[in-house]
């Protein structure tokens, strides 16, 4: 491709001069516009997804190997295997959820309490689980979408569902104080005394189209 600095025209030829004014052509370089998006490999991801997956079988082969042939009291192996099967849910969510923060928290709540009870069950069960993480677990996740929502005013429609389900979690949490199953009461008590606010509060400071929609999906 070949232009004239004078007259500005681009000639595509095999002409030497300007057909305008005959001045000497020169030659330019064309800048080429990409046809289509840049692709990045994602080879190198795969290959290391698939190491750390190899890694993580690796590791609670042997640590299940290893506590069959010296067996103890505390069955540490299934404290390793349930700790690294958390770990990859907690990843996976992450990834896939990486925009939506009520279910990233309503899936660590679970995920952390049934992972506490675990430990506290095959560490002699002192209850500190139930105790304690338990009602803990569900005032934090609770708080934290309280301040998301605080935050993100204009996401309160997307928060809400999760903020009512972690506040009926923390209602149905006093069905152990029925049958006394925890030792330590006051952390449960707070909890359904927060979760019960929590929900009042939702009423109270949801606007009309919102609490018309939350009519409709649970009937009444």
């Amino acid at each position: 491709m070949k232009t004239c600095k004078a007259c500005g025209v681009t000639v595509e030829n095999r002409l030497e001069n300007c057909p305008l004014c005959e001045r000497p052509l020169k030659e330019v370089t064309p800048d080429y516009e990409r046809d289509y998006p840049g692709v990045r490999s994602h080879r190198r991801y795969r290959i290391l997804f698939k190491a750390v997956v190899f890694l993580s079988l690796a590791v609670g082969a042997v640590s299940l190997f290893i506590d069959y042939i010296s067996p103890s009291q505390m069955l540490w192996s299934y404290l390793v295997v349930a700790a690294t099967l958390y770990l990859w849910v907690s990843v996976l969510f992450a990834l896939r959820s990486s925009h939506n923060v009520g279910l990233m928290v309503l899936v660590q709540i679970l995920g952390l309490s049934g992972l506490s009870v675990l430990v506290d069950y095959l560490t002699g069960n002192h209850h500190w689980a139930i105790d304690y993480v338990i009602p803990g677990m569900t005032v934090l996740g609770s708080l934290v979408i309280t301040l998301t929502i605080l935050v993100k005013p204009m996401h309160f429609r997307d928060y809400l569902l999760y903020q009512l389900v972690i506040a009926l979690f923390g209602l149905l949490c006093l069905l152990l104080l029925w049958f006394d199953i925890p030792i330590v009461r006051w952390g449960y008590y707070a909890s359904g005394f927060y979760s019960a606010f929590t929900v009042l509060g939702m009423f109270l400071f949801a606007d009309r189209k919102t609490k018309h929609e939350l009519k409709k999906r649970f009937h009444f």
